[in-house]
């Protein structure tokens, strides 16, 4: 998908923002990107497309916990061998 066709504008996040399951307690990944309509995640799990999440991350390094509801859109392999980038709304 080309930038031309993105709803939202994705901005890349500098910091290891690491990324927690609220239900399990135990990390799933870091952010890779934020927009107004969800977020990129690179995780060393697979996801399954479609099912529904509650992630926790920092607004930033070390600012205030934000927890979101999510649904995984989609996963696909990233680069690094056992790596995957997976896109949330």
């Amino acid at each position: 998908m080309s930038a031309e066709e993105r709803r939202s504008p994705r901005i890349p996040v500098r910091d290891h923002l690491l990324v927690t399951d609220v239900m399990t307690d135990a990390p799933i990944g870091r952010i890779g990107n934020l927009s107004d309509s969800g977020l990129m995640l690179i995780t060393d799990q697979t996801l399954p497309e479609e099912a529904l999440f509650q992630l926790r991350f920092p607004l930033g390094e070390g600012g205030p916990l934000l927890n979101v509801g999510a649904q995984a859109m989609w996963i696909d392999a990233a680069r690094t061998p056992g790596t995957w980038w997976a896109g949330f709304r």
